[in-house]
């Protein structure tokens, strides 16, 4: 889901202001300072004050350990070079849309024929999600009806996945991916039938997506080395509620303290 935003994000933001400085300090600003703040102080905790072990403290900040071991924030490992590449790309690929069905043909072309290791199959299907996101941002900011129906349609990719039918590699790829986008669909219709309450609470939960990510599996990791055995059992459950529950008040103080240093 956020791949595919980020690929109609990145679009917009360059459509609107081709500043390629500004764009990169904008992310650094968005995504790189926050990443390091927050990563910084769990790898201090578990890497220095529990394991004592210096090199997978650098090599986890760094983003690094994903790369070689799928150990850490995925999401960062994979967008900060997505957005180091994406101004090139945007330089082709804004004059010809059809370009990014290309490249999600070409991910699932080689998927398919060669396969790639099982911790890069949630970095291929933000990938592939984020190549649809950056087709269809032309088109949603045009407001075109069909690319609501496009998206939503995906969520049929659910029951044909879930039922075992094609089950590989590759169609849970796109599978990851399609899930991801009609849900963005869905969201986007719902939003428009729920209380105005509720809706300015999910906006700031979503003004602070990135932190509640990070602070969520960071808390999950910690969770995991405290309490081994019972997050495995039925407690492990209201474990799980209780991270998620803090992750978003942790993250909405986080958002405040950037928007007054800001």
């Amino acid at each position: 889901m956020f791949a595919f935003l980020s690929g109609i994000g990145l679009w917009q933001s360059l459509e609107r202001n081709n500043n390629i400085e500004r764009f990169y300090i904008k992310r650094i600003q968005r995504v790189v300072i926050p990443y390091l703040l927050i990563s910084a102080a769990f790898n201090l905790y578990f890497y220095i004050g529990i394991h004592r072990n210096l090199a997978q403290f650098v090599a986890d900040l760094c983003c690094v350990s994903f790369w070689q071991e799928g150990r850490g924030a995925w999401y960062v490992a994979w967008i900060i070079p997505v957005y180091l590449i994406y101004p090139l790309y945007a330089k082709i690929a804004h004059k010809h849309s059809w370009i990014s069905l290309i490249m999600v043909a070409f991910i699932m072309l080689v998927i398919s024929m060669k396969g790639i290791p099982t911790r890069f199959q949630s970095v291929a299907g933000a990938t592939v999600a984020f190549f649809i996101g950056d087709f269809f941002a032309k088109y949603i900011k045009e407001d075109k009806i069909w690319c609501l129906l496009a998206m939503g349609s995906l969520i049929f990719m659910a029951p044909i996945y879930l039922a075992g039918i094609l089950r590989n590699q590759t169609t849970y790829v796109f599978f990851f991916a399609a899930v991801g986008i009609s849900l963005c669909a869905i969201f986007t219709v719902a939003l428009k039938y729920i209380p105005n309450t509720l809706k300015r609470f999910l906006q700031r939960v979503g003004e602070v997506s990135l932190e509640c990510y990070l602070v969520n599996i960071y808390l999950i990791t910690v969770s995991r080395h405290l309490f081994s055995e019972q997050m495995s059992s039925g407690l492990g459950a209201i474990i799980y509620l209780m991270i998620a529950i803090l992750g978003i008040i942790v993250s909405l103080l986080i958002g405040k303290i950037r928007k007054r240093v800001n």
